[in-house]
């Protein structure tokens, strides 16, 4: 639910000490991993309702001067006023400000007419930062829970979310399948989030993709914005706006086959314990590879072909469905509070396991989570990323992941220090095995084995400076 806040700062009257202001608190803005955007980037319409708590920032020289917020701005966001006197503070300002604030000294201030409004008045910027902090994290809450205790009728049999980063041709392949599907357009809807607030091509593609694809129901096509980077935020923006009463993720290069939606939507009506259901997916490997390879590293590149033959209930979190292709009810997302923000590709990273943690809490719900070999997406992997860099980095991203989930208990708890020396032990004896003059050893098992020990050699070290930082001396002590 704490997900960082995105500030807009609007100066009324620029001033040496109103910059200096803006300057400290960018420091503290960007200590605690929030961000700052310019509202002329924003398009207000774009922006999701829930996930992205936007704060307006209004900062004014002169206390009397005070108006309503003029200027249209996200839904949801959280508006607060920003005084640099303390002096002439009025007693009523507009409605329409959550939080009144001045920088000054801490002498009584005038109480607003409305609750928890205002006036907070103090010079210490670090205070004032984190009454934004609070309050606005402490709204955004509120928000989320509204929104899983109210009952809304779903208006789509499905949602499809497709996040995007850097939107390629892939993309535009993918838009193609998805409209081409055996189900009706009129029961589904797509929805684009794109988490790269710099990327301004996307909403001519958007455009033209929707008059050429969408032309009978243009509206079930829609573009969105995440300026907060992370595919975990991205897909939790995509869930707020979300209208079908399940939800398909699919990476912006992965095409679907005809009767996928068709395939899902029959699947969670004859299964109405299934809260996250999965679909096979299949890496289309260039023509020519420029590295050594083996069949079996094509999950590096989120290949994930099982041996089911039908729906199949899952239970242990490494049968779990993979994110590429990857479905669930909106209900029981909405349940969980969406997907949780520190797991998930960011930018071009190879972080990931956000579907893993996702599925983990909706199991824990009651629901089920199963597997549909039906279902069946083509990921069309760009070519320039298969290299040996791409694979190490990916065996080590694993790796973190599960650790991190465990320590924080959202799976269970495998990966010890001992097990760690274990792992590391068995897996030297195993390289040591490879260079017998009798076992003809490709040179594919020998990177792969050097990478995963270097992987698990980190991991070690990681647990191991995480013990020491667990470790508490007494405050006092106990006389004898």
């Amino acid at each position: 639910f704490l997900t960082p806040l995105v500030w807009i700062i609007d100066v009324g009257e620029s001033t040496p000490r109103a910059q200096a202001l803006i300057d400290t608190l960018k420091t503290y803005i960007f200590g605690a991993e929030h961000s700052v955007v310019k509202l002329e980037n924003l398009d207000p319409a774009k922006q999701p309702r829930l996930w992205t708590p936007y704060q307006y920032l209004k900062i004014i020289t002169h206390p009397t001067a005070v108006s309503s917020p003029d200027i249209e701005l996200p839904r949801n966001t959280f508006k607060v006023l920003l005084s640099l006197s303390d002096e002439n503070l009025p007693k009523n300002p507009a409605e329409e400000w959550d939080i009144c604030l001045a920088l000054g000294s801490e002498a009584p201030a005038p109480r607003t007419k409305w609750d928890r409004q205002g006036w907070l008045v103090s010079e210490d910027i670090a205070a004032l930062f984190t009454a934004i902090d609070i309050r606005v994290r402490s709204r955004h809450i509120e928000l989320i829970e509204a929104e899983i205790a109210q009952v809304r009728q779903a208006q789509y049999k499905l949602s499809v979310i497709i996040c995007t980063h850097q939107p390629e041709q892939s993309l535009v392949d993918v838009l193609t399948a998805i409209a081409d599907q055996s189900l009706p357009q009129k029961d589904y809807e797509v929805l684009v989030v794109n988490n790269n607030p710099l990327e301004v091509n996307i909403v001519a593609l958007i455009d033209e993709i929707r008059a050429e694809k969408f032309r009978k129901y243009p509206d079930h096509l829609k573009l969105l914005s995440c300026p907060i980077l992370g595919l975990s935020h991205a897909r939790n923006a995509g869930i707020s706006e979300a209208r079908g009463e399940i939800i398909l993720f699919l990476d912006d290069d992965s095409i679907a086959e005809h009767d996928l939606l068709e395939h899902y939507v029959e699947a969670f009506i004859e299964n109405p314990d299934a809260g996250v259901i999965g679909g096979h997916i299949m890496v289309n490997l260039p023509g020519q590879l420029h590295i050594p390879w083996k069949t079996e590293w094509a999950r590096y590149w989120s290949q994930w072909i099982t041996g089911n033959t039908q729906f199949t209930v899952v239970h242990d979190w490494w049968e779990f469905p993979w994110g590429a292709n990857w479905c669930a009810r909106r209900e029981a997302l909405l349940r969980i509070g969406g997907f949780r923000s520190k797991y998930g590709r960011r930018g071009t990273d190879f972080s990931g396991g956000e579907e893993i943690v996702a599925a983990s809490l909706i199991k824990k719900l009651g629901y089920q989570v199963a597997i549909l070999p039906q279902a069946n997406v083509i990921h069309q992997v760009e070519p320039r990323r298969f290299t040996l860099e791409h694979l190490k980095h990916t065996l080590r991203s694993g790796l973190f992941v599960q650790y991190q989930a465990q320590m924080a208990l959202h799976l269970p708890v495998e990966t010890t220090i001992g097990s760690s020396f274990r792992q590391i032990g068995s897996s030297l004896l195993k390289l040591a095995a490879m260079f017998h003059p009798k076992n003809a050893s490709r040179k594919t098992d020998l990177i792969e084995a050097q990478y995963y020990i270097s992987a698990r050699w980190r991991l070690l070290w990681r647990q191991i400076q995480d013990n020491f930082r667990r470790m508490r001396r007494p405050v006092t002590r106990s006389k004898v």
